[in-house]
């Protein structure tokens, strides 16, 4: 486990709030079974020992864990209805592939990067309650939910630098990659 200071506040709640995320993905995977569950962290041998603590907490045959890094974390979001998005730019390579997103942003700390957690939205979870989580995931979930196809579309535009639609760039780009590499 890292060692952190008192000093860092945002670290401190970083760590705390994930942990509370990652119940709350516990719970969710629990309570929806028919649902397959896709448990993802970074490539790093600095964090596997904390990654496989978190794997033998999966009492639940319904969560795949994942290792990732580059190519391979973007075809796992390809493959996926929703991404739900804790404190990495994934969420933007989501939106990029189409792909519906629900924010964490507990506490404001993603506030500083310009991120959509200042927005408090239906898909930003704020608070560290499980219903909020549910509630959010699952009308994330609902592909018939309009609030959700605005939402998407609004996201994809506001966090391009782009004019006209970015994410038909960014989604040709990685699938010609995905095909070219065999991946697809």
């Amino acid at each position: 486990h890292p060692v952190l200071s008192g000093t860092d506040t945002c670290t401190n709640l970083y760590i705390k709030n994930y942990e509370k995320i990652f119940s709350h993905l516990l719970k969710f995977a629990s309570s929806h079974q028919e649902m397959k569950i896709v448990y993802s962290d970074k490539l790093d041998p600095d964090r596997e020992w904390d990654f496989q603590q978190r794997v033998d907490c999966f009492q639940t045959k319904n969560i795949l864990p994942r290792m990732t890094a580059g190519i391979n974390t973007h075809t796992i979001v390809a493959k996926s209805k929703v991404v739900v998005n804790f404190w990495s730019s994934l969420g933007y390579v989501a939106y990029a592939l189409r792909k519906r997103v629900v924010w964490v942003n507990i506490n404001g700390c993603l506030d500083h990067e310009g991120g959509p957690g200042k927005y408090h939205e239906n898909d930003t979870i704020m608070t560290l309650e499980y219903a909020e989580f549910e509630n959010k995931l699952l009308m994330a979930l609902d592909e018939n939910n309009t609030e959700q196809i605005k939402i998407l579309k609004r996201r994809r535009v506001e966090f391009s630098s782009i004019e006209e639609e970015p994410s038909e760039l960014v989604a040709r780009e990685i699938i010609k990659h995905l095909s070219i590499t065999g991946i697809s």
